[in-house]
């Protein structure tokens, strides 16, 4: 399992990366073409996306935290709860980032 949970850990910080590059550059072209839609302001959109893929991200490396809790010895139903509970409040962490106005100032 800690083969897993270091796999994780590297696959988390890869995607944080690059949900922090498109939130920083606010580079609507480094979006892969399915994820892309049509919307006026593409700057704030890029920023808006970035933001969830990093919140992803942290999800990623729950579970490679989890793994490694479980290869120390910790119960696994606490560690499903967390994992569960993470999931469920980052999609509505992602939902309001996308139905609510930036608070960045961008219009």
């Amino acid at each position: 399992m800690r083969e897993f949970a270091i796999l994780m850990f590297i696959f988390a910080a890869a995607v944080f990366l690059y949900g922090f590059a498109i939130y920083k550059t606010r580079n609507y072209s480094l979006i892969p073409n399915g994820d892309k839609a049509s919307v006026k302001n593409k700057k704030r959109y890029a920023r808006q996306f970035g933001k969830v893929i990093m919140w992803v991200a942290i999800t990623i490396a729950a579970a490679g935290l989890a793994a490694l809790l479980k290869d120390l010895g910790v119960p696994v139903r606490p560690i499903w709860i967390t994992l569960i509970g993470n999931m469920i409040l980052f999609i509505a962490v992602g939902i309001r980032v996308f139905m609510h106005p930036s608070s960045d100032g961008e219009e």
